[in-house]
């Protein structure tokens, strides 16, 4: 019987449209053996510092339609036969009556797998926030690297505004002055590198932080993350039954800290924040 390719083939109706054509622009580009693709060094931090990473968040699709059966109808064969890829995308042909026994035993394996990608999606989302805070604060520096093999420090700004959020999808950046240039013209472009040192000495930090007896709210850090919730949800709505009140923002806040932390803040402490970030957010600060 022939199974649906798993996450790592091209699932029919499920094609992460992008992946295959990124993966073969980063793995033909040579960088120093000190340096980490951008997308990479989130990983690597992740790895330390994530509840549950398991390398399969940096391609996890955030936002994928529930499985529908995957054959085809064959124009001119029988009108009962039905066309279905196997693991490794050869073409398999059943009637449709024994694709529809295969169907109903393999539709719950694809649920499953369905809801550990958005997991995993969400997992980076957690982990992009963080490592985002890291460079908007000056704690890491991001550099670019040309095809003419020059290596140009990132500005800090570039992670504050809204658009940052394209070169963790990409590993790319197009156009951006870098630090010591003053016009526009002197834009940059090339793939995002990290340093692999520096990356471990967030790690080391990041480690001897939680060693502590007591924990340290990142607010800075929380406060990128529930940006993203509004920019994914909108303002608080009724009709929205996952982000409709103050509540939901003071979950997130808490979420937050258990997959950064393992802990969270204090009920008055996360609804206060709340509160504030919900103000921010209305004030156009968020």
């Amino acid at each position: 019987m022939a199974r649906f390719p798993t996450p790592t083939y091209t699932r029919l109706g499920w094609h992460k449209k992008g992946y295959a054509e990124r993966k073969a622009e980063t793995s033909s580009i040579w960088i120093p053996d000190d340096m980490l693709f951008l997308r990479d060094a989130v990983s690597t931090w992740a790895y330390r510092n994530i509840s549950d990473w398991n390398g399969t968040e940096k391609d996890a699709r955030r936002a994928m339609d529930p499985p529908e059966r995957p054959w085809l109808r064959i124009e001119g064969r029988r009108s009962d036969e039905c066309l279905i890829y196997d693991s490794n995308g050869d073409e398999q042909i059943f009637s449709e009556e024994k694709a529809e026994k295969w169907w109903v035993e393999t539709e719950p394996l694809l649920m499953k797998e369905r809801e550990a990608e958005l997991l995993a999606a969400k997992r980076w989302q957690d982990a992009v926030i963080k490592f985002r805070h890291f460079l908007a604060s000056g704690d890491l520096v991001a550099q670019i690297l040309t095809d003419s093999g020059g290596l140009f420090d990132m500005p800090k700004a570039v992670w504050l505004a809204k658009s940052g959020d394209q070169f963790f999808n990409n590993g790319f950046a197009k156009n951006v002055v870098p630090v010591g240039r003053h016009s526009a013209s002197l834009g940059a472009d090339g793939v995002i590198l990290i340093s692999r040192s520096a990356v471990q000495a967030v790690i080391d930090k990041d480690r001897k932080q939680r060693a502590g007896r007591k924990p340290k709210w990142d607010w800075a850090a929380a406060k990128l993350h529930i940006g993203e919730k509004f920019r994914f949800h909108g303002a608080l709505s009724p009709e929205d039954p996952d982000w409709s009140h103050q509540a939901h923002v003071e979950k997130a806040i808490k979420e937050f800290f258990q997959s950064k932390d393992r802990n969270e803040p204090a009920d008055s402490t996360a609804r206060d924040k709340a509160r504030e970030f919900i103000s921010d957010f209305e004030a156009g600060n968020l």
